[in-house]
C-alpha cells in the first residue's frame, strides 16, 4: 500500500523534461538567429509552478511534524547544488576558451573571475556588485556564467520563504496565494517586463514572478486530488495548448499560458496513471530536465568558442547543440544521483551523531 510521500506524479515528469527540451531550443536558436519558439522563457514558469506543487508533496507534513530549517535547507542544498556547480564549472571554461581564442564576447579575465567567486557563493550580478571595479560578463545576466541559475537562485529563496509560511501558518491557504497574484501582477505592469529576474535590471521583479507562481503551485496540490485519473486525453491536450503558446511572443497570450492553461495542465496531469511503458517515458524526461537545463548554455557556448560550431548552418548547429546536451544530461543525472547518494548519507550519519552527541551531554 503507497502512503502519501509515495504517489507518483509521472506524467509531472514528462512535462517538466519536454520542458526543458524546449527551453534549449529557445537558448540555441536566439543564439544562432532562428529564434524558434519565442515564448518558450515561458517553461521557466511553468517550472516554479511544477516547483510549488513538488516542495508541498514533499516537504510540507513534514515541517508540520518538525523538520528544522537546517535539515530542509541541507536537503535542498544536496538536490541542487551539484548540477549548479557542474553548470558553473562548464560556464567558466567556456569564458576562458573564449578569451583564448580571442571570442571575446565582451570577456576579461578579471571579469571571469569576479563573475566564477560570485557564482561559486550564488550571489547573482547585479549593480550592487559593481563597486568590485571589474568589468562584467555576458551581457546583463545576473549569472553570466550559467544564465539560467537566476531561477536556482530564486527557487532557494522561495523554498525558504515557504518553510517559514508553513512553520508558522500549517498551510498555505488560497487568500494568500491571490494576494501574492495581485502583487506579481502588478509588478508586471508597472515595470513592464514580460518575464523578469534573469537580469540586473529586471531582477527585483523576478521575486514577486517566482513568488505567485510557486504559491500558485502550492495550492494546485491541495486540489489535484479532485479531478479524475483517467483524464488522459484532456491532459494531453492542456500540455500540448501549453507548449503550442511557446511559438508566439505575445504576452497577453503568454500570461494566460502561466496563470490559466498551464496550472490545468498540471492539475489534470497530477491525476493521471500511466502504464509502465509511460512511467519510464515520463521518468526519463523527469531526470533529464534539471541537468538539461542547468547546462545547456554553457555547452553552448562551449561548443560555439571552442569546436566552432557557428561555421555550420543554424539548423545544424541547434541539431548539434540539442544532441550533445542531451546526452551529457542523461549521464549527469546518473552521476548526480551517485554524488546525492552519497552527500545525504553523510548527512543523515552527522545528524544521528549530533543526536548522539546531546543525548550523552543531557545524560546524568
Amino acid at each position: 500500500m503507497k502512503t502519501h510521500n509515495d504517489q507518483r506524479f509521472d506524467m509531472l515528469d514528462g512535462i517538466r523534461g519536454v520542458a526543458a527540451l524546449l527551453v534549449m531550443v529557445y537558448h540555441v536558436s536566439l543564439e544562432n538567429g532562428l529564434n524558434y519558439l519565442p515564448g518558450a522563457w515561458a517553461a521557466v514558469d511553468l517550472f516554479f509552478l511544477l516547483s510549488g506543487f513538488v516542495i508541498m508533496h514533499s516537504y510540507a507534513a513534514k515541517i508540520n511534524r518538525g523538520m528544522t530549517l537546517a535539515h530542509f535547507l541541507k536537503v535542498r542544498l544536496v538536490r541542487l547544488l551539484p548540477l549548479y556547480f557542474i553548470g558553473l564549472t562548464l560556464g567558466v571554461a567556456a569564458a576562458f576558451a573564449g578569451l583564448l581564442n580571442n571570442d571575446s564576447d565582451h570577456l576579461s579575465a578579471g571579469g571571469i573571475v569576479q563573475s566564477s567567486v560570485l557564482g561559486v557563493f550564488m550571489i547573482p550580478y547585479g549593480r550592487y556588485t559593481a563597486w568590485m571595479g571589474l568589468p562584467h560578463v555576458g551581457g546583463d545576466n545576473v549569472f553570466p556564467l550559467d544564465p539560467p541559475a537566476w531561477s536556482l537562485f530564486f527557487e532557494l529563496l522561495i523554498n525558504v520563504v515557504f518553510f517559514a509560511w508553513v512553520a508558522r501558518f500549517k498551510t498555505i491557504r488560497m487568500p494568500v496565494v491571490l494576494a501574492a497574484l495581485a502583487i506579481f501582477l502588478l509588478a508586471r505592469f508597472h515595470s513592464g517586463y514580460v518575464h523578469p529576474g534573469w537580469t540586473s535590471h529586471s531582477f527585483i521583479y523576478g521575486l514577486p514572478r517566482v513568488t505567485a507562481e510557486f504559491f500558485l503551485g502550492t495550492l494546485i496540490y491541495k486540489h489535484h486530488a479532485r479531478f479524475s485519473k483517467h483524464l488522459v486525453l484532456l491532459s494531453l491536450a492542456l500540455s500540448t495548448a501549453v507548449f503550442a503558446l511557446f511559438f508566439t511572443n505575445n504576452p497577453a497570450l503568454l500570461l494566460v499560458d502561466i496563470l490559466l492553461l498551464t496550472p490545468l495542465a498540471i492539475t489534470s496531469n497530477a491525476a493521471v496513471r500511466l502504464a509502465e511503458f509511460g512511467r519510464k517515458v515520463c521518468a526519463t524526461l523527469g531526470e533529464v530536465s534539471y541537468p538539461l537545463y542547468i547546462t545547456h548554455v554553457p555547452i553552448l557556448q562551449t561548443e560555439l568558442r571552442v569546436f566552432h560550431i557557428g561555421r555550420f548552418s543554424p539548423a545544424i548547429q541547434l541539431a548539434i547543440v540539442c544532441i550533445t546536451a542531451t546526452v551529457s544530461a542523461l549521464m549527469l543525472a546518473r552521476l548526480d544521483k551517485v554524488i546525492r547518494q552519497r552527500l545525504m548519507r553523510k548527512l543523515l550519519s552527522a545528524e544521528r551523531s549530533s543526536v548522539v552527541r546531546l543525548d550523552g551531554a543531557a545524560a546524568p
